[in-house]
């Protein structure tokens, strides 16, 4: 049911939110400018952000080029910031977004770490050097071209279009909400655009559809990075199963749970979306077991594994900051020699780092508490560190993770730790 208070059920042109499945959207209208000439996927992103710029913490924002930033290596941090229409607040600018957030917690190339936060900066880029808003652009370039009617930026409410209200817990309705990275989860479309934007990217040359992008192009967003990008190319993931290359990008989001997924050597495309925060890859995996006889990709359930003990080198007491846009407060931890974690940040209590784990030169975890700015301390926190061990200093990121009245999906938001061990 596209909506199930007035009893409307859902087609294949009913427009859903479809969350992170924006970034291959995002990064399709990237590319037409990259194929222009007007953006360099090897140059610095800064060359294309005026005002605002990322700035370094770990590296140098020379190496954070826009093709890092495509394939989630440039350093920038994990990022979510919803902004439901219940709240006084709205999204702040871009711009604002960038002076606070758009660091880099790790070296250029160094580590993948998923970023909603580098989409919004790479939608915000597609506006400054078009010159135009990125939901016309989108509209203009990507969207009509390709024939696709039932996909837009934003809000989806016109006459005559049938759009899927998003429900949580209990068939709760989501209240309407707005975030700050728009680029990277903000399009809604039908599932019978997303299999036609998928057979586009599959280079089957629609006679309906205009060719955006040459093939090479598209080649250039199926290839997967090296090192830590080895499993993502520039809006898709890169995989494989069975011996075939698989394209797929998901998405989740409060109220919505979409795939869409490209096999390309059987010139085939599938997509699924729900109106609730659902996993849609079974259904998935069950389209392809009656196209493709044979065809099993149910991944083995999860095995637990004990963790490592923590190495010697994080045993001790260690005192820093955390390092906020609006100033900085007091950290400690403290790393016993039975594998205990306590965090105390700024005045709050100390609290037990739970879910603690290290890869050797990592070590994350999660406690109760709050980063101290404005916007973090909208709702409560859970707040995750992940640190590392660099040149006898404690570095990295705490996320404060956030959970919203009614129990909707939360904001991650994103702070420096910097500690050093007292002997």
């Amino acid at each position: 049911m596209a909506d199930q208070e007035r009893k409307i059920p859902a087609t294949s042109d009913t427009i859903y939110s479809v969350a992170s499945i924006s970034k291959p959207f995002t990064a399709t209208g990237l590319m037409t400018l990259v194929q222009k000439g007007q953006i360099d996927l090897d140059a610095p992103i800064n060359k294309y952000l005026r005002g605002s710029q990322i700035r370094a913490l770990v590296g140098d924002a020379k190496d954070a080029t826009v093709k890092r930033v495509a394939n989630h290596t440039s350093g920038l941090p994990l990022h979510g910031n919803f902004f439901y229409e219940d709240e006084l607040l709205r999204p702040p600018p871009i711009e604002q977004t960038i002076r606070r957030y758009g660091l880099l917690f790790t070296a250029p190339g160094e580590v993948w770490q998923y970023s909603n936060l580098g989409y919004g900066i790479l939608g915000h880029v597609i506006e400054l050097v078009s010159q135009k808003p990125y939901a016309d652009f989108m509209e203009n370039q990507v969207f009509r071209p390709l024939g696709l009617d039932h996909t837009s930026v934003g809000s989806p409410i016109r006459a005559g279009r049938v759009y899927a209200v998003r429900y949580g817990a209990e068939n709760k309705i989501v209240p309407n909400f707005a975030v700050d990275h728009v680029g990277a989860s903000m399009i809604w479309s039908s599932v019978h655009d997303l299999v036609e934007f998928g057979i586009f990217h599959s280079k089957a040359h629609l006679g309906s559809q205009e060719a955006i992008l040459s093939d090479a192009s598209i080649d250039a967003m199926q290839t997967p990075g090296t090192g830590a990008a080895a499993h993502y190319g520039i809006g898709w993931n890169i995989g494989e199963a069975q011996g075939r290359k698989v394209i797929v990008h998901g998405g989740d989001m409060e109220g919505v749970g979409a795939l869409l997924l490209i096999l390309p050597s059987e010139e085939l495309v599938v997509a699924a979306i729900c109106n609730r925060r659902a996993d849609p890859s079974p259904v998935v995996d069950d389209i392809l077991e009656v196209i493709l006889p044979g065809w099993k990709n149910h991944p083995p359930p999860p095995v637990s594994h004990p963790h490592d003990p923590l190495p010697t080198e994080f045993i001790g007491k260690w005192f820093g900051k955390i390092s906020t846009y609006s100033g900085k407060e007091a950290f400690v931890l403290d790393v016993a020699t039975d594998g205990t974690v306590r965090a105390k940040a700024g005045r709050q209590p100390e609290r037990v780092v739970q879910r603690v784990s290290s890869d050797g030169t990592r070590l994350t975890g999660e406690f109760e508490g709050f980063i101290d700015t404005s916007d973090a301390r909208r709702h409560p926190n859970v707040v995750y560190i992940s640190l590392r061990l660099r040149n006898g200093v404690l570095q990295g990121s705490a996320t404060a993770f956030s959970k919203p009245p009614g129990g909707w999906m939360g904001n991650a938001l994103t702070s420096w730790v910097s500690a050093k061990k007292r002997l």
